[in-house]
């Protein structure tokens, strides 16, 4: 069928006038489904059941609703496809054709959406992915999907809200509502670190990768499940995400307000001596601090050796605080006198600041 006939036959079929010809014009189109290329077709009956008025649409829907197993793949693919093209599909059409009762699932609910993907699991990609986007970050709220997320045992459904929380950003609102709500969505191992804490499984959590933190600090953005995160962030053993977290707490960037409450309510300390003296003197733990570095000594080595935005922070601290100041004491070290002639200030730097970088820990120093 050419284009042009193709888009005639559909105004037709939405057109109130002749009803008699927008029921033909439909029956037309439902031929054309079980020939080559049926998606322009499938696309065009789905608005035609979703805004037509009448016996049209009522006709167009039944027509989708009673295709072949062979045929449905297409038409629940449109279906879903065209939700954000009318706000009317979903309603309308999407939900009674993909919510029918059918027999002969392996999963639940027993519903033809279910049945499809228990037929074909691995084909039928662009379906799942068409679901997904249905509860994405800019969808509005479908009670009938929320309902079928949220129960679904499908395995590839499953998977497909399981891989949301893998990702780069935050899984959308709905997501993180189906999942929490759906006792089949289940971590599969350490990689799934934001989805395990969500689902109490911090048995899973790798505390030997920094990365974990970074998740942990993130999912606290997660609404109604901070406290998870917080308590998790609490919980970690010595190792590399126990050091990215005093790391976060020591910058205070990326929720370093957090990072710095679970560090110091956690007891958490970096392995390096150094770096353990300049983490206390920089979340101020004074008594900690004066124990571990009673003359200041350790400091002030760090306050001459690391780059300046730190050795400026530790001087900040000091004047806020009324703590003695590593500058001062240079200064009385160095006295204008005995300064060449054209001053310069002092070599701060050389050795990176980044945690880590350099050797590991503050300024790649260690004990």
């Amino acid at each position: 069928m050419s284009y042009a006939r193709r888009e005639r036959l559909a105004r037709w079929a939405s057109g109130g006038l002749f009803q008699w010809r927008a029921v033909w014009a439909v029956g037309q189109l439902a031929r054309e489904l079980t020939r080559p290329h049926p998606a322009p077709v499938a696309a065009s009956l789905v608005h035609i059941a979703a805004g037509a008025p009448g016996p049209a649409a009522e006709r167009a829907l039944r027509v989708l609703s009673e295709t072949t197993d062979e045929l449905f793949a297409e038409v629940a693919y449109q279906c879903l496809l065209q939700t954000d093209v009318d706000k009317r599909v979903w309603t309308s059409v999407a939900a009674p054709v993909l919510f029918t009762r059918a027999t002969g699932t392996r999963h639940r609910p027993r519903v033809r959406l279910v049945h499809l993907l228990d037929q074909d699991p691995t084909g039928q990609q662009r379906v799942v992915d068409a679901l997904m986007g249905c509860v994405s970050s800019d969808s509005p709220r479908r009670a009938s999907l929320i309902r079928f997320l949220s129960v679904t045992d499908q395995p590839v459904v499953l998977d497909a809200l399981a891989a949301a929380w893998r990702r780069s950003h935050l899984p959308s609102d709905l997501v993180t509502e189906v999942v929490m709500a759906n006792q089949h969505v289940t971590p599969r191992d350490a990689g799934d670190t934001l989805l395990a804490v969500a689902k109490d499984r911090l048995d899973l959590l790798d505390h030997d990768r920094a990365g974990t933190a970074d998740t942990l600090l993130k999912g606290l953005r997660l609404p109604g499940l901070a406290d998870k995160y917080r308590r998790a962030l609490r919980t970690l053993r010595p190792g590399a995400a126990r050091e990215r977290v005093c790391e976060h707490a020591r910058w205070l960037y990326n929720e370093g307000d957090e990072a710095r409450a679970a560090a110091i309510d956690a007891g958490y300390l970096p392995e390096g001596g150094r770096d353990r003296v300049l983490f206390l003197y920089l979340t101020e733990q004074w008594e900690l601090y004066d124990a571990a570095d009673p003359g200041g000594d350790v400091l002030y080595d760090v306050w001459v050796a690391n780059r300046p935005g730190l050795s400026h922070q530790i001087s900040d601290i000091a004047r806020r605080t009324g703590r003695p100041d590593p500058r001062t004491r240079w200064e009385t070290a160095h006295p204008l006198s005995e300064r060449p002639a054209t001053p310069s200030t002092p070599r701060i730097g050389g050795v990176s600041g980044a945690w880590g970088v350099g050797g590991g820990g503050f300024g790649g120093f260690h004990a």
